[in-house]
This record gives C-alpha cells, structure tokens and sequence, in this order.
C-alpha cells in the first residue's frame, strides 16, 4: 500500500508540476500571472501532455487514440471549441496532468495522516475526474448549444418566412435568414457554404446533420427533411418554414410554462417551509416560557 501511494503521490506530483511549470513559463504576449494560451499553444501538447501521450497513445495520441470518430462528432456538435483534434487531446493531457497533481497532493497528505489507504481512493478518484471531464465539458457545451440553437430557431424561421413571402428565392432567403445570426442562423449559413462546396445537395445536407448539436430533435429534422424535399424534388418550401416556425413557438410557450409552474411549485415549498418553522419557533418559544 505504501509503496502504491509513493508511486501515486510521485507520478501526480511530476505530472502536475511539469505542467505548471509549462503553464507559467515566459513568453510572448504575456499578460497577468498566467497568459492566454494561443490557437497554436493549444495544439501544443506541452510537456506533461507529451508524456501522457508517450506512455498512454491510445488515449491521448490523436493518430493512436481509440474513439477519435466519437470525438471529432462531439466536437462538430459542440461548435468547434478548439481549433483541431490534436488541440482537444492536448487540452485532456493537462487536465489529468492537473488532477494528477491534486490526487498526488491528496494522497501524500493521507500518507502524512497515517491514512494510506484513503488517499490512494482519493487519488484514484482525482485521476478518473481528470480522464472524464474534458468530455464532460463537451457534453456541456452541446447542451447548451442545443439550448440556443432552440431559441435562436423561431425568429430565423419567422425571417425566412418572411422573405419567401416577398418573392426572394430560397438561398437568397436562406442567406437573408442566415445573417440575423446565432446558433441556429449559422447553421443555414453553414448549409450554404457547403451547397458550393459539395459535389451534391444531398452531400450538403448530410453535411449539415452533422453539425447539429442534437441529431434527434424532432423539430430540426423535420424541418432539415422539408428542405430536402424542397432542394431535392422542388417541394413548397414556405409551408414547412412556417409548420416549423409554428413548433418552435409552441415549444418555447410549452417550456416558458414549465419554468412557471415549477417556480411556483418551489415558491409554495418554500412557504411551506417556512410557515412550519414559524409554527415550530411559536411552539419552542411557548414550552420554554411554560417549562
């Protein structure tokens, strides 16, 4: 045990100081304690980072590492947070790196407490929250994209609609829609650079399913489906803009009036709570004056 302990202790410490120490070195554009790191510096893996690549590649080597399609369709549905793949495992290595260091903190102290075998937990624990949380926090991210991507989809919608009612054809309407901008907008704007890019319109719109931020909302793929059949087939398109445009509204009611009542259900919890410590103070104030 002491020795598992030791060779934690040990291997954070290392870790996370290599990393500090990679952190707060000179260099240009230095502003503050800790300088911001840089497109370039975030593809760098650093000297912690290319240790952790060197001895575990097929978790932090981008060529090497296992899941790498998983993680290039997280970061598409994300909105691109880093500027590549290798800046995404670079920025996972100095998250275990700095996790290692605390989890090696963590259990020298125990060693120190004469409590070996809970600071081996505590480490242990430190080191998985260091291996999971760079993709918690790109789970986070989508949630909060599709979140945005969901309130920015009415009044893009109501946009197009409006512009396919004044005669304009869809990818100038699409274009006029696209600038209101927003999670949303940039999507359409999206679907045009890729109509250009494309060697087809079905290429295209795959393309754009795959930068959604969540590829089972209904309301998306249905409208992403009446596009299809507009570009493909010549469908009427502004029935199905304005079809959406409806849902998205219903949506945004529906969750305006879920937020409500579970306001108010909270609101009468709390006055519940609180009319029964008023009643319990009464009570305790009566049985001492009497007792």
């Amino acid at each position: 045990m002491e020795l598992a302990l030791a060779f934690l202790s040990a291997a954070g410490l290392g870790l996370g100081l290599a990393q500090l120490l990679q952190r707060w070195a000179p260099g240009p554009r230095r502003a503050g304690w800790a300088r911001r790191r840089t497109a370039e510096e975030e593809a760098a893996p650093g000297l912690a980072a290319a240790v952790l690549m060197a001895v575990w590649p097929s978790r932090f080597d981008p060529s090497r590492a296992r899941g790498r399609e998983n993680v290039v369709a997280l970061l598409r549905r994300a909105g691109y947070p880093y500027p590549s793949v290798a800046a995404f495992y670079a920025a996972a290595a100095r998250d275990l790196a700095g996790m290692a260091l605390v989890g090696g903190m963590l259990a020298g102290l125990a060693g120190l407490g004469g409590a070996a075998p809970v600071g081996v937990v505590l480490a242990a624990l430190a080191i998985f929250y260091g291996l999971r949380r760079p993709y918690a926090r790109l789970r986070a991210r989508i949630r909060r994209r599709t979140e945005r991507t969901r309130q920015n989809m009415l009044p893009t919608l109501a946009l197009l609609e409006a512009m396919l009612d004044a005669g304009l054809g869809t990818t100038e309407a699409l274009r006029r829609a696209a600038a209101l901008r927003g999670p949303f907008a940039n999507l359409l704007e999206f679907l045009l650079a890729q109509l250009n890019a494309q060697p087809s319109v079905a290429a295209a719109l795959d393309r754009l399913e795959e930068h959604l931020p969540d590829p089972h909302d209904p309301e998306t793929q249905i409208f992403i489906g009446d596009l299809r059949a507009h570009l493909l087939r010549q469908a009427p398109l502004r029935p199905a803009v304005a079809s959406a445009a409806e849902a998205a509204a219903r949506r945004i009611l529906y969750e305006a009036e879920a937020r409500a009542s579970r306001v108010q259900r909270q609101a009468s919890l709390w006055g519940i709570l609180a009319v029964g410590g008023l009643v319990i103070t009464l009570l305790g104030s009566v049985f001492l004056t009497l007792f």
